[in-house]
């Protein structure tokens, strides 16, 4: 069940395969990185949490304003890689 919710089952742009959906969660997978992650957020907050199966890190930012945490994820897996 859990390889099936996280296989990839869409892809998010036809031209760049490494970024898809799963079921429920984001993918990016790009040669030897793999990540699964989570976002969203409502006026006055925002959050990330992610899976990075290779470590076995998890993350996860909280914010109380509505600016982007996606940076600091974008930050994070680019430090992982």
């Amino acid at each position: 069940m859990t390889r099936s919710f996280l296989q990839a089952h869409v892809a998010r742009d036809e031209d760049d395969e490494s970024e898809s959906y799963g079921l429920g969660v984001y993918r990016y997978e790009s040669g030897d990185t793999l990540f699964y992650f989570a976002l969203g957020g409502d006026f006055g907050v925002d959050f990330f949490t992610a899976f990075f199966p290779r470590t076995g890190i998890v993350a996860s930012a909280l914010g109380n304003t509505d600016a982007d945490t996606f940076t600091l994820l974008d930050e994070l897996a680019g430090a992982l890689a």
